[in-house]
């Protein structure tokens, strides 16, 4: 299971790119949403691996439908990607669902996750930058963990795989990061 959930999670590294670039997060800035997105990730994790194998022990027949949500989702990302035809940089949709949902800064106020400005508490674009890590996160999880409870029902191996997996996720970005840089 653990070469499995290595191998899905490369996907995170890039979802963390492409936040970082979307919420314009310079790099001395990366290490503290990384960090704390693979915490709550570690924990959010072991909830859904719990109630997951809770729920197929009940009912074995979530697993193939698992599959099937994977397959239309696979096919509307695919078909959404074929639908773009312009090049000229816009605004992603998860930036404006989340600018929709929460309040958000206009701009970067260094370290800090939220700053009050004309009296309202707002978050920067780092403190926005946790929300989304931590949210593509669990959009992952939907993938990965069906395909590591086919391999083996047993939680504590679920687990482990996971929270070795996530613990290298911060290196293998910081990686790929410096990889970029040059």
């Amino acid at each position: 299971p653990i070469f499995v959930e290595w191998s899905l999670s490369l996907d995170n590294v890039f979802a963390f790119a492409m936040v970082f670039t979307l919420f314009a997060i310079p790099g001395r800035l990366q290490q503290r949403p990384l960090a704390l997105g693979i915490l709550a990730a570690l924990i959010l994790r072991a909830a859904i691996i719990t109630a997951g194998i809770a729920l197929l022990e009940r009912f074995a027949w979530l697993l193939p439908l698992f599959g099937v949500v994977l397959l239309v989702t696979a096919y509307r990302m695919l078909r959404a990607e074929l639908a773009e035809e312009s090049d000229e940089p816009h605004s992603h949709p998860l930036l404006e669902r989340l600018q929709r949902l929460l309040p958000v800064s206009a701009a970067l106020h260094g370290e800090q996750l939220t700053v009050r400005e004309r009296g309202r508490r707002l978050l920067t674009p780092l403190g926005l930058s946790i929300v989304a890590i931590i949210g593509l996160d669990l959009v992952f999880a939907v993938d990965s963990l069906p395909a590591v409870i086919a391999i083996s029902p047993d939680a504590f191996i679920i687990a482990t795989s996971n929270a070795f997996a996530l613990m290298g996720l911060r290196s293998l970005y910081m990686l790929l990061a410096g990889a970029r840089a040059r």
